[in-house]
């Protein structure tokens, strides 16, 4: 059946509707990569990252999950995840505190 949903997600890739295109990239990847098809999957969400990673494109959800498997796929293609950014100085404070405080404890 992955053949089938590949081709309704060629279909729905072709729907003129804003965020039509980019979702069908990331279930196509999806396909492929159950395909075993890992290097056409890897390509596909490469270029859907390309697409979403503009500023003001409305696609955060997206491109999150398209980055995460994009680094599961192949974890040279993008940059390790910066899981502090936009934390605020005084969370961060408090989670350097807390890993000190953790430090002594075996």
């Amino acid at each position: 059946h992955l053949d089938e949903a590949l081709k309704a997600y060629k279909t729905l890739e072709n729907i003129d509707a804003s965020g039509f295109k980019e979702l069908a990239l990331f279930h196509q990847a999806r396909v492929h990569e159950g395909k075993g098809e890992k290097t056409r999957a890897i390509e596909v969400l490469k270029d859907l990252n390309e697409r979403i990673k503009k500023p003001g494109e409305p696609f955060l959800y997206l491109k999150t999950v398209t980055e995460e498997r994009l680094r599961a796929l192949d974890p040279t293609a993008l940059p390790p995840r910066d899981m502090f950014k936009g934390m605020s100085p005084e969370i961060m404070k408090q989670l350097k505190e807390q890993f000190e405080k953790n430090q002594g404890t075996p």
